[in-house]
């Protein structure tokens, strides 16, 4: 049987998530019972907190983001490793000594986007946001704020004006 990497990683709405393949194949680890060899996976939003080893070189695909793979470490056993050329520590990821994964969490608080609720409620203007609870977009009377990691569309009479990303840092 091919050597496969326990899987099942708990989906956390707060935390940053996985985004898998193997070789070139997109992978679900939530909810999967187990991945091949090899599979890789890189957070898919990057975080300055998780620059914890070496400072990355400019430009690097790698900065800010958190990398492990699916490696076969005895005939009968696989864990979760550190990628390879990856420079950021793994370990807070690794639940049972490398078994499985958890979604990390960006601790680098970021500033909000503030926007004038009275604008965004004029007749014609449409506000849509990728995540709509309140951890993620605060209306009041007078602002809305558009808190990290989320991604707005501003539409005026049903036409795109303008997207705006809130992005961990």
């Amino acid at each position: 049987e091919d050597a496969k990497c326990e899987a099942k990683v708990d989906f956390d709405p707060k935390s940053v998530h996985w985004t898998c393949t193997h070789p070139y194949q997109h992978i679900n680890i939530y909810g999967a019972e187990k991945v091949p060899e090899g599979t890789r996976c890189i957070t898919a939003h990057k975080c300055k907190a998780f620059d914890n080893g070496e400072v990355d070189p400019d430009g690097d695909d790698m900065s800010n983001s958190l990398i492990v793979r699916c490696n076969r470490t005895t005939e009968t056993e696989q864990k979760w490793v550190q990628y390879p050329g990856s420079l950021n520590d793994v370990s807070e990821v690794l639940v049972s000594e490398g078994l499985t994964l958890k979604d990390p969490i960006c601790i680098t608080p970021t500033e909000p986007i503030v926007l004038d609720a009275v604008e965004l409620n004029k007749p014609g203007v449409s506000f849509i946001c990728e995540y709509l609870d309140s951890d993620h977009l605060i209306f009041t009377e007078t602002e809305v704020k558009v808190i990290a990691p989320n991604t707005c569309a501003l539409l005026c009479n049903l036409h795109p004006v303008l997207t705006i990303e809130n992005v961990l840092e």
